[in-house]
């Protein structure tokens, strides 16, 4: 095996393979891929591990090069990288991604190499990166200068999980001078993207041309940055538990089987916390559903529009791919529906016991010890669309005959599951409501007859 030349006596090694060390301690034995863009960041990374892995303090250690086809020198990095990791004796996996040209391509080839990355992640594997501090303190002026609020401002976090593993950053608190250090006293070789001296790119701007501004008249600046973005998560994470302490309070299980598998919010025990803590509440409850954060102006028009419009109203505000609604003072969140034309269709109720309804309609099933009597043959299964105009139907155990509108404000249906919930027909005759109610003329002594049941999907 060839070695690595480390040099002796270095006190720029001593304390950066210390320091990796320690913080290594928190994934000990897991499998351990390397981001290898094969820049001087990661090179340094890359090399610091070899020599714990030589050394018997890490055991599997991988590296994955994301080939972007940006740049003309593309393949000879990938070359490069190939070649260091060849000397170095860690395999390397180099991933071609196509980057679309458009007025993002940075946030497009961010988004590339997290998935590759994600996916070359082995089960409880520990991916590493090489962002330093100064690309602590890039990010963090970076995202309060485009208004992104105490998340933004916290910063890139040392460790979160990603994946079916971890994402680590072990050298998030070590300046850019320091690594560049290290790396000319260890003789590394290294590849410069032309891109980096591109002031197009935002956070080169940031990088070339403000920060040695700010450091010009503040000098140590990007450190104090850096501890900022430490200050803002430790409060942040502060929050967190008041607002999870909250949240176990505000978000309940939805008050009956019609509102489908979700959690909803009740309104009545948001409206007793403050107007910030109710906020932090509402963006959790959509992060825990996977909702794209709304920024300040939309979360206020969704208290304003939302959740403080008047009592009577029943307010819906588009969020993306997502609909919320306030119903019965609860909060909920629902998915946009396609417009698609329902039909009715006949059911042989004697022969499929359950059935999944077109259109995104639901489950349906029947069951024995009920109050539905039902005829021997078949039923149709109609939609609202398709309800005889003016239907009137009387339901057991209530008094008068109402319209169908009526039956649906009396029970409290859901708005959004109205025009998906089936309708049961023999004939013109209408027999039931599945979960809803049972029309007098199809009545059953109770337990003698079928149960009806609906269960919407989510």
């Amino acid at each position: 095996m060839k070695k690595c030349f480390i040099p002796s006596g270095s006190e720029g090694f001593i304390s950066l393979i210390e320091h990796l060390s320690e913080q290594l301690k928190t994934v000990a034995g897991k499998p351990i891929v390397v981001a290898f863009s094969g820049g001087v960041d990661s090179t340094v990374l890359l090399h610091l591990l070899v020599s714990m892995r030589e050394e018997g303090v890490i055991g599997s250690l991988s590296a994955v090069h994301i080939h972007h086809g940006l740049s003309d020198n593309a393949d000879a990095w990938a070359e490069h990288c190939l070649s260091l990791c060849k000397q170095w004796q860690v395999p390397l996996e180099v991933v071609r991604v196509v980057i679309e040209p458009s007025s993002d391509i940075e946030q497009q080839a961010r988004e590339a190499r997290y998935a590759v990355f994600e996916s070359c992640l082995p089960e409880g594997g520990c991916l590493l990166m090489g962002h330093h501090q100064n690309d602590q303190a890039e990010t963090v002026l970076f995202r309060l200068l485009r208004g992104s609020g105490l998340d933004g401002a916290a910063g890139m976090p040392v460790s979160r999980e990603f994946g079916g593993g971890v994402l680590f950053r072990p050298l998030l608190n070590i300046s850019r001078q320091s690594i560049e250090n290290y790396a000319k006293n260890h003789y590394l070789d290294f590849v410069e993207d032309e891109s980096n001296q591109n002031q197009r790119f935002r956070r080169n701007f940031l990088r070339q041309n403000l920060i040695p501004q700010i450091e010009a008249v503040w000098p140590g600046a990007t450190a104090r940055l850096a501890q900022f973005s430490e200050d803002v998560s430790e409060a942040n994470q502060m929050m967190l538990e008041q607002t999870e302490h909250h949240a176990r309070q505000i978000i309940q299980t939805p008050p009956s089987c019609l509102w489908g598998e979700r959690s909803v919010l009740d309104l009545e025990a948001l409206k007793l916390i403050n107007g910030k803590a109710a906020r932090r509440v509402v963006r959790y409850w959509l992060a825990t559903h996977q909702v794209q954060m709304p920024g300040r102006v939309r979360l206020n028009v969704l208290f304003t529009d939302l959740i403080d419009a008047a009592e009577d109203a029943e307010p819906v505000v588009s969020l993306g791919a997502f609909l919320l609604r306030r119903f019965a003072r609860k909060l909920v969140l629902l998915r946009k529906p396609e417009l698609i034309q329902q039909e009715g269709f006949d059911w042989q109720w004697d022969k499929d016991r359950a059935i999944e309804l077109p259109f995104s309609g639901g489950h349906l099933s029947l069951g024995e010890g009920g109050d539905v009597r039902l005829p021997e043959a078949p039923l149709r299964i109609l939609f609202r669309s398709q309800l005889p105009a003016g239907l009137k139907v009387a339901v057991k155990g209530r008094v008068g005959r109402k319209t169908i509108k009526r039956w649906l404000q009396d029970y409290k249906v859901p708005p959004w599951v109205r025009g998906s919930i089936p309708f049961v027909f023999h004939g013109d005759d209408l027999v039931a409501l599945p979960g809803v109610f049972v029309t007098v003329t199809h009545t059953s002594e109770p337990g003698l007859g079928r149960r009806l049941s609906w269960r919407p999907d989510v």
